[in-house]
């Protein structure tokens, strides 16, 4: 009987020590999962908490939820400087080209002063640069200024998501644009003019990539939304997927590089996060994901 009790006792502390084995090697597989997405400055890590005690659990929702807050930081902080930087830009460009733009046109008035047509057409061609730099800068001021964005601690606005996209649709008739939404009536803490430009931006880019089909779903999570618009058109080569969001860096020849730098500083500043994804939504090449 001693002896039963004994194997008894043997078996019960091996397995502990066993479960006790496999859940530090877990414990220290998700520190090594944290720690890598840290070095890759990727803090929309989340890892699962399943298999955890209650205290573990915990503290793993929590480090999931720090690392938010600290990509909606960095991210914010990068807008801020894109931003400061882009302004000194502008207001310099346009210190340097009004002057180039002013001279070689009042000079283009004067072609008989011009010994030959080569240098009558490389004032032209100045002028047309000058100018057409000045309308670029002008261009993007306007844009800001049109979509004023939101102050992150200002009240924020609700938006009902599916009466948006409603009105969105017949501006892209050559894409069909097909709706997710968890619930139907889910709403996002966002202005409507500003979340309206986010997502026409988007769709007028998968359009211009040859997209067919749109897939916009929505989903409420521990108080947060996750927006993903998805296509189907040419995939984003992963050499620039880094930039796409870097003010002025465009891949179109009629490009500005306005459009996505704009977007995300919408986002940030409205207290969220956008991103492309690494890996697109089954069926589409390219997926961008917007949470608030």
């Amino acid at each position: 009987m001693l002896l039963h009790i004994a194997i008894l006792i043997a078996v019960v502390i091996v397995a502990l020590l066993i479960f006790h084995l496999r859940h530090q090697r877990l414990l220290k597989q998700r520190a090594y999962l944290m720690r890598e997405a840290l070095q890759n400055r990727d803090f929309s890590f989340h890892l699962p908490t399943n298999g955890l005690f209650s205290g573990e659990r915990a503290l793993q929702q929590t480090l999931n939820e720090l690392g938010e807050l600290i990509k909606q930081q960095a991210d914010r902080a990068e807008v801020e400087s894109w931003h400061r930087m882009t302004r000194i830009l502008t207001h310099e460009i346009m210190n340097a080209a009004a002057p180039i733009a002013s001279i070689s046109q009042s000079l283009t008035k004067r072609r008989d002063d011009f010994n030959n047509q080569t240098s009558y057409d490389a004032i032209v061609t100045i002028n047309d640069t000058a100018a057409e730099l000045i309308r670029f800068v002008q261009k993007y001021r306007e844009i800001l200024k049109e979509n004023k964005i939101q102050t992150v601690g200002q009240p924020k606005a609700t938006t009902a998501i599916a009466p948006l996209v409603n009105a969105i649709a017949p501006l892209f008739p050559q894409v069909s644009i097909n709706t997710f939404l968890e619930p139907e009536n889910i709403n996002m803490n966002i202005d409507a003019d500003l979340l309206r430009h986010v997502i026409v931006n988007i769709i007028k880019n998968a359009a211009e990539a040859k997209a067919t089909i749109i897939k916009i779903s929505a989903l409420e999570n521990n108080n947060h939304i996750t927006l993903k618009i998805s296509n189907n058109g040419e995939q984003i080569p992963a050499t620039i997927a880094a930039d796409i969001f870097t003010p002025f860096f465009t891949t179109k020849q009629t490009g500005t590089g306005i459009g996505l730098s704009l977007c995300r500083q919408i986002i940030v500043n409205s207290g969220g996060t956008i991103r492309l994804l690494d890996k697109s939504e089954h069926n589409f090449t390219t997926t961008f994901e917007v949470k608030i």
